[in-house]
Order: C-alpha cells, then structure tokens, then sequence
C-alpha cells in the first residue's frame, strides 16, 4: 500500500515534475559554467627517436592544448606545466607510422578541481628510417685569388673525412661536406687555418664539426717569354782591329718564375774580344747570363763568327817599324 502511494506521488503531476527537474540542472550546469573558464595553450613537441630509426618526415613543432578550470586557478596555468612528446625508440624497422603523443601535466595542475584538457593533434603520422653512421669526405671551400705570379699548388684538410649519423636514406646520398670559407687573397707562402663542417641538414648530425684544419700551399707561376732584337755589343778589342762584319742580333726563349722573368729585360750581351791577337774570321762565344731560377729554353746563337781586320794606321806603323829595325849603323869618318 505505501509502494503504490509512493509511485503515485511520483507519477502525479510528473509533466510539471519534469519542467523542474530539467530547469534545476540547466540552473546548475549554468551555474557550474559560470564558475569554469577556458585557456589555449602552445606547447612544443618533443620527439625521443635515439634508438634504431630516426624521424625523417615533416611533423609539427608543437601542439595546442585547450584548458578549462576554475576561475580563480586558470590565470596559474602556465606553458611550463605541459610537456607533450612523442615516442620512437620503440620502432626498429622503416615504415609509416601513427604514433600518439603523449602529455605530460604537472603535479600542481593535475590536483586542481575542476581540470579539463583537451590536446590537438592526438595522434601524429610519421615516417622513419635506419639510423647509420658513415664517412664522407668533406671539401676545401674557398674564395680570393692568390697574388700575381703565384699558384695554388696544392690544398687539403685534415682529417680529410667526417662521420656522418642519420637516416640511411638520407646518409647514403652524401658525397661529400664543405668546409667553411678559406681566403686565398694575396697570399704567396704556405698557411694552415682552423675551419669548421658546413650542415644545413637538421636531420643529420656531424661528429666534430669544429675540429679541422686547411693547409694552403702556394708556388711561382712558371711561364715562358721570348727575348727579342738583343744587341751584341763587342768589347776590349784590340785598338790594332776593326770589325768589317755585321754583328747579328740575338734572340732567345726562357722558362721560369713568372715575376722573374717579367722582370729580367736585357737589352745587349757583351762580347769579350780581349783574346783576339790576330785578324781573320774568329769564333767569338755568347755569353747570354740569365737569373737564378731562369732556364734557357732556346737561343739564335752559341757561337757567332765575325771578321776582324787590322787597321790600316796599324799596319803602316808596324811596316816602318819594321824599315827602321832592318837599316844597319854607318860609320862617318874624316880625314
């Protein structure tokens, strides 16, 4: 008998008893509501790939999380109180993957009351590949031209390799790293320079990027130079002679340090006569003295042959002295 009172309490006027009741709980989630206000929080994603494979797809930097809690607690949540990451340390072969990201709140935050966290994205697609380590020969980058009359002979690094770890997709491509710019302006002697590895690839990494060294050695430019219309002047003969014949010009071709030879401009050789005693046709020697460091490619002559004759004045003064030294002494005697 009080079960079917108690169900006709209930079930009498139930239409307006349900008005009520959904009026009081819109009145307490309105009132719950007033009470809770949101916050957008960015946060950046970390990614933990240092096991077998490496991430080689493009994932976004951060995540957005939407916060709502209590009024008076929403202004003390900071960026600082979030961390989100991912997770592929677990993964061992190459592949397309769906990976969640993980989010981390602060012990501070998680005991607040009311607290609701939303994150965007949940759940990221990547790509990851073999991670390996390999060698690659690394180049001298440089820049200036050396000074005149000077070449770059010869220019290194040392070590002349750089360990390279990343995907292998990635890594086996390489071919070779560039060195930081060497400069060659002016320069003339042998010089070492400390330079650093050039990467632009964030998805590798270089082992000891800072540790080389350039070593620049520099020598003469070595060319030839024709010397042309060289005079052959002739010296200390004799006053008895005179040369009757055309003395020719020389020439020559040299070979060596460029500044030397753009220097050396000789303009006649002397020819030593001092040994002629006699006239005739004589064999007078080229003596065509170059610098140091300059070889003689290729000349006219060695050897030239002029004609010398004796001066007629001479061979007058030499036939009366000859008269005189023949006539013998005459005795004068009176009686």
């Amino acid at each position: 008998m009080k079960v079917n009172q108690l169900i006709d309490r209930f079930t009498h006027n139930w239409p307006q008893k349900l008005v009520c009741f959904v009026f009081a709980l819109f009145l307490y989630l309105f009132y719950h509501m007033s009470q809770v206000d949101r916050k957008t929080i960015v946060i950046p994603l970390k990614v933990y790939d240092q096991g077998e494979v490496m991430l080689v797809s493009n994932i976004p930097s951060s995540v957005k999380l939407t916060v709502r809690a209590d009024k008076n607690n929403i202004s003390s949540i900071k960026n600082s109180d979030f961390t989100a990451s991912i997770n592929l340390n677990y993964l061992t072969e190459s592949g397309n993957f769906r990976v969640p990201v993980v989010l981390v709140v602060s012990d501070s935050i998680s005991a607040l009351d009311p607290l609701e966290v939303k994150m965007s994205p949940e759940v990221i697609d990547v790509t990851v590949d073999k991670r390996i380590t390999k060698p690659v020969s690394v180049e001298v980058q440089s820049f200036g031209e050396t000074a005149h009359g000077y070449m770059l002979s010869n220019i290194s690094v040392n070590p002349p390799f750089v360990n390279v770890t990343g995907p292998a997709s990635i890594v086996n491509t390489l071919d070779s790293f560039k060195t930081s710019t060497v400069d060659l302006s002016d320069a003339t002697k042998t010089f070492s320079k400390r330079v650093s590895i050039q990467n632009t690839n964030k998805v590798i990494s270089l082992e000891n990027v800072s540790d080389y060294s350039v070593t620049a050695e520099f020598e003469p430019v070595i060319s030839e130079k024709n010397i042309e219309a060289v005079k052959l002047i002739p010296m200390y003969l004799n006053d008895r002679f005179e040369i009757v014949s055309e003395i020719p010009l020389f020439f020559a071709r040299i070979s060596g340090p460029l500044l030397t030879l753009e220097s050396f401009k000789p303009e006649y050789i002397n020819l030593n006569l001092s040994f002629i005693t006699e006239a005739g046709d004589i064999e007078v020697p080229v003596n065509f003295n170059v610098p140091r460091g300059i070889e003689v490619v290729e000349k006219s002559a060695d050897i030239i042959i002029i004609s010398v004759v004796e001066r007629p004045e001479a061979v007058e003064i030499e036939d009366r002295s000859e008269q005189s030294s023949s006539m013998l002494p005459m005795d004068f005697s009176f009686s």
